[in-house]
């Protein structure tokens, strides 16, 4: 419903950018339960991205495996070609901090650290599949009405029959809103 109303408002969610870094911590910022608010600041101060680049909605909803959002918008006409194999492979954040239980109860004398994870159990590939297999016959039609590789058979059974469709896939590969990734072309459909 949230991006529903963004686009109500005339949003171009094409162009809208996210820095998961930012992101982590404006969410620490916002937390109201203060013990829990100084656990995640002590997790994630190590926080960093591979880089500190922004990505787009639908990067981000892939590498979080978060369908709904994925298909959303890839129907907006959402992009995410930055996206690469490593993307979908492992967490975006994984890391190490001190245990805050052991601060909280004054036991400093003996430390030990803890895993700290972001998306650790989303399956990006599955996102990365669902935007590929909506994105990918997207513009074969308009391809094919607009080069006039088409046409009309009524002695056969299929009535329109499109000449170079080889053609026409390889022209429409371009404008795919995610990177033909050999991790998502070995998926079942």
């Amino acid at each position: 419903p949230c991006l529903e109303r963004v686009i109500a408002a005339g949003i171009d969610v094409r162009s809208l950018r996210v820095s998961p870094e930012v992101a982590v911590h404006q969410a620490i910022r916002q937390c109201r339960q203060g013990l829990l608010r100084r656990h995640m600041q002590c997790f994630f101060r190590s926080f960093r991205t591979e880089s500190n680049a922004t990505q787009t909605l639908l990067h981000m909803a892939i590498r979080c495996g978060q369908l709904d959002v994925t298909r959303f918008l890839t129907h907006a006409h959402c992009e995410a070609t930055s996206l690469t194999a490593d993307d979908l492979i492992g967490p975006m954040y994984l890391g190490e901090s001190i245990d805050m239980r052991q601060v909280h109860n004054n036991m400093d004398s003996h430390w030990t650290t803890c895993q700290v994870t972001i998306n650790r159990n989303a399956n990006g590939a599955e996102a990365a599949r669902l935007a590929y297999h909506l994105s990918r016959n997207r513009y074969q039609v308009p391809i094919v009405q607009m080069a006039g590789w088409w046409s009309r058979h009524e002695s056969t059974a299929r009535g329109i029959v499109v000449n170079f469709a080889n053609v026409v896939n390889h022209i429409a590969a371009f404008a795919l809103a995610v990177p033909p990734l050999p991790e998502i072309l070995q998926l079942p459909p």
